[in-house]
């Protein structure tokens, strides 16, 4: 016997045109764009949402996140592709520090997972409407504009030192006071987007990919390793894509699946001595 299926949200994305509903059925309440899930969670005899996730895709997003990240660390993760939420709550649960931002690409997606899903967002777990792409592109910028800054700044520190080294202990390396969020690395960075039709066609053409590089942390080689700010980065970041289909046997045969091949085309290995 089949449960009651209740409609909970309806409406029509702003940028893609794609119908955005949220449905409950037997506890489960799940995100569509037209016809393809998006997200599921399990909803408790409460009312609340539950950590616990029916889809075999977030766990497995989630364990390669912690296993590159320390527990309790303070690091920083970068979500395109906010979904339900399912992967930040779960962040923001297991790695109370980690700082968190997520870009959705349609703000009827967004408003769904902060009403209907759990997603709470605060000073650590923050989300913005945005194409990822386009997000990716101005981050890497920021990151390669903030780092030649900080070369130059290094370097006319140096020259000042050879000519005031007795009065070194009083001087102070020149900075930024007010550095943008934008220009900083993310030690996790997942792209996670979908359209009511699939894959998005930012993960199908690579554009995205070819900005993620440079908005992770970099891996520091032997003898950096004072200069790390986060637990992770002599590791380097992590991007994980998300390329799941759900077509079984038709994969072969899938735009979707064929995409994948390209992934590795804009791989970023770690030294063979980290």
């Amino acid at each position: 016997m089949c449960s009651e299926e209740l409609e909970l949200f309806r409406s029509v994305s702003s940028v893609m045109g794609d119908l955005v509903r949220v449905v409950e059925a037997a506890s489960v309440r799940s995100l569509y764009l037209s016809e393809l899930i998006q997200s599921d969670a399990i909803v408790e005899a409460d009312g609340t949402i539950s950590f616990a996730q029916p889809d075999e895709h977030v766990p497995l997003l989630l364990a390669l996140a912690l296993a590159w990240l320390e527990h309790g660390a303070a690091a920083r993760m970068l979500l395109c592709g906010v979904g339900g939420g399912n992967v930040m709550r779960c962040i923001a649960r297991l790695i109370p520090l980690a700082r968190v931002h997520g870009v959705e690409l349609e703000p009827e997606v967004l408003e769904a997972a902060i009403k209907y899903f759990g997603l709470e967002l605060g000073e650590l777990i923050t989300a913005e409407v945005d194409d990822a792409r386009a997000f990716l592109k101005r981050c890497a910028s920021a990151i390669k504009g903030r780092s030649e800054s900080e070369s130059e700044v290094a370097s006319s520190e140096h020259e000042r030192q050879e000519y005031r080294t007795e009065s070194r202990a009083t001087m102070s390396t020149p900075r930024n006071e007010h550095p943008s969020d934008d220009a900083k690395p993310f030690d996790v960075l997942m792209i996670d987007c979908f359209s009511g039709e699939g894959l998005a066609e930012a993960v199908l053409n690579g554009s995205a990919l070819r900005h993620a590089a440079a908005c992770l942390t970099p891996v520091l080689h032997c003898g950096e390793q004072d200069t790390c700010s986060s637990p992770c980065a002599t590791f380097g970041g992590l991007c994980i894509v998300n390329l799941h289909t759900a077509r079984g046997k038709e994969a072969m045969g899938d735009t979707d699946y064929i995409a994948s091949k390209k992934v590795s085309d804009y791989r970023v290995d770690t030294p063979s001595q980290v």
